[in-house]
C-alpha cells in the first residue's frame, strides 16, 4: 500500500518470491538467516536487529541504514493522569542522555559478541552522537561558538569582556509594528469622524433650504390659482356679453 515506489517494488518481489520468504515471528526470521548461509535477509526494527546482534553465536550483522523513524510510547488508560508525567520523565530521561546509557550497558556493555568485560560495541555512530550529547551538556559547544563567533568577531569588539549575546525576540523588539497599526486605526477613526460631521451638516443645510422653498411656494401658487379663477370668469362673462 505504499506510495513510495522502492517500497512498492520491494513489496512486489518479497510477493512473488519462491519459496514464501515471510515468516510469522521474529525468532522464525533470525533462525531462517542463520541457516541461510547469506542467501536470506531479513527486516526487522533496528533495536531489536542490535540486540540480536550481540548474543551468540554472534552470526548476525545490521546491513544499511535505517528505513524510517519511529518511536517508542508508554501506553496509559485514557483520560490517566499519569499521561503528562509519563512523557515528562521520558524527555527528561532523554535530554539527560539516561536512555542511551542504559541501551549501552544491556545492549553492548552486556553483550556476548564484544571483545570481553567492559568493552562494548559500540557503533561509530552512538559514539559520535554519545559525544555531542556529553558537549552540549557541559556547555562546551556554546564556549567554542562563543570563542569563534564572537570573541574572535571582526565585526564587533574584539576583547573577551565584551561578548555579543543574543536574544530572544520579545514584545518590545516588535512594539514598533503596533504603535503604527494603532495610529493607523486611530487616524481612519478621526477622518471617519469627520466626513460623518461634514455630511450631517450638509443634509442639514438642504433639508432647511427645502422646508424654507416649501412654506414659500403654497401662497405663489394660491394667488395663481386665484387669478387663473378670476381670469376664466372673466373670460366666461365676455363670451355670454358678445352672445348677447
Amino acid at each position: 500500500r505504499s506510495k513510495i515506489a522502492v517500497f512498492d517494488k520491494m513489496w512486489t518481489y518479497m510477493r512473488s518470491a519462491e519459496p514464501s520468504v515471510f515468516v510469522r515471528t521474529t525468532a522464525e526470521g533470525v533462525a531462517r538467516v542463520r541457516k541461510s548461509k547469506g542467501k536470506y535477509a531479513y527486516l526487522l526494527e533496528s533495536t531489536m536487529n542490535e540486540y540480536i546482534e550481540q548474543r551468540k553465536p554472534c552470526d548476525t550483522m545490521k546491513v544499511g541504514g535505517n528505513l524510517d523513524s519511529k518511536g517508542y510510547g508508554i501506553a496509559t488508560p485514557k483520560g490517566s493522569s499519569l499521561r503528562n508525567a509519563v512523557n515528562l520523565a521520558v524527555l527528561k530521561l532523554n535530554e539527560q542522555g539516561l536512555l542511551d546509557k542504559l541501551k549501552n550497558k544491556w545492549w553492548y556493555d552486556k553483550g556476548e559478541c564484544g571483545s570481553g568485560g567492559g568493552d562494548s560495541k559500540v557503533s561509530p555512530s552512538e559514539q559520535i552522537n554519545l559525544a555531542v550529547l556529553k558537549l552540549s551538556e557541559q556547555g562546551v559547544l556554546d564556549k567554542l561558538k562563543n570563542k569563534w563567533w564572537y570573541d574572535k568577531g571582526e565585526c564587533g569588539a574584539k576583547d573577551s569582556g565584551s561578548k555579543e549575546k543574543t536574544s530572544a525576540l520579545s514584545l518590545s523588539n516588535v512594539a514598533g509594528v503596533f504603535y503604527i497599526l494603532v495610529g493607523g486605526l486611530g487616524l481612519a477613526m478621526l477622518v471617519a469622524l469627520i466626513e460623518f460631521c461634514y455630511k450631517s451638516r450638509a443634509e442639514a443645510k438642504r433639508m432647511k433650504v427645502a422646508k424654507n422653498a416649501q412654506n414659500i411656494n403654497p401662497s405663489s401658487s394660491q394667488n395663481s390659482q386665484n387669478f387663473a379663477t378670476y381670469k376664466e370668469g372673466y373670460n366666461v362673462y365676455g363670451i355670454e356679453s358678445v352672445k348677447i
